[in-house]
Formats: structure tokens, C-alpha cells, sequence
């Protein structure tokens, strides 16, 4: 029995929440974070494929994929590490915090986030999104995320 029924899938509220958080950290701390952030999840995704193929660490990460929380762990790591190499690259003038800017960035970071939900099978056992959003990213849409994504970044960089 529920006691509150949403109208929509609670995924929304989730989507939103990300939204607003990266919004308001782009606006706080600058949008070159959010943006060295947003570039880390494809390059990371790209490590990660590339990461269980290897010749030498293939064989150790081979247990990794038994266990989704830890396999998304591993992800993570992964951002994080590349975002700490992307973030030194990132230009200083994009420390400031724009409204426009912070907006678009933050749509970008969503947009990221939930194709990294749909592209890594351990993140889409950790939370499985609704029918709703699932169809905008099937793989079919995912080099047009990519593009649209990195116009968005390319847009707030120019701005």
C-alpha cells in the first residue's frame, strides 16, 4: 500500500535533483568543474571498456563484475582520476560562474550521468530508470547525447 502516489516516476524528482545540484555548484565554483566533471564520464566510460580488455589488469578486474556496487565503484574511481587530470586542463577564465552558463552546463552533466547509467550494465543494476526516460537513451541516441553534449559545453565555453 502507498501512501503518496506520485502523478510521475520518482525518477524525475532524481533527474531534477541532479540537475539542480550541478546547476548551483557551476554557479558557486565555476562552470570549468562541472565541465572538467562532464568531460571525465565519457573518458572514463572509454577507460572502463578498455580497462577489462586489457592484457594485465583484465585478469585482476575479471572479479570486479560479480558484484554491481563495487563494479561502480571502480567507475567512479575512474572519474574521479580523470577529472583530476581533466581539471588541471581546464582553462582558469572558466572558474567563474555564469547563470546562463550554469544552467547549460548542468543540463550537459545530467545528460551525461543518465547515458552513463544506460551504457554501464553495473550501473543499471545499482538503479533502472523508468520506461520514460530509458527510451531517450537507448544506444541508438548515445552519439547524439555525445554531440549534443559537448555543444552545450562548447556554447558555455564560448560565453
Amino acid at each position: 500500500m502507498e501512501i503518496f502516489q506520485l502523478p510521475f516516476p520518482i525518477d524525475f524528482i532524481i533527474i531534477a535533483v541532479i540537475f539542480i545540484v550541478a546547476a548551483l555548484y557551476a554557479l558557486k565554483l565555476g562552470v570549468g568543474r562541472v565541465t572538467a566533471l562532464t568531460l571525465s564520464i565519457p573518458v572514463a566510460l572509454f577507460a572502463y571498456q578498455l580497462a577489462f580488455s586489457s592484457a594485465y589488469l583484465g585478469n585482476i578486474l575479471a572479479g570486479l563484475g560479480k558484484d554491481p556496487w563495487i563494479d561502480s565503484a571502480f567507475f567512479v574511481a575512474l572519474v574521479i582520476a580523470v577529472y583530476l587530470v581533466i581539471g588541471r586542463l581546464v582553462r582558469g577564465n572558466l572558474m567563474t560562474g555564469e547563470p546562463v552558463q550554469s544552467v547549460l552546463v548542468g543540463g550537459a552533466f545530467t545528460a551525461m550521468v543518465l547515458m552513463g547509467f544506460h551504457v554501464l550494465p553495473s550501473l543499471a543494476a545499482v538503479w533502472t530508470f523508468a520506461p520514460e526516460i530509458a527510451f531517450f537513451f537507448t544506444p541508438g541516441y548515445h552519439f547524439f547525447i555525445l554531440l549534443g553534449t559537448f555543444a552545450v559545453l562548447f556554447a558555455a565555453y564560448r560565453a
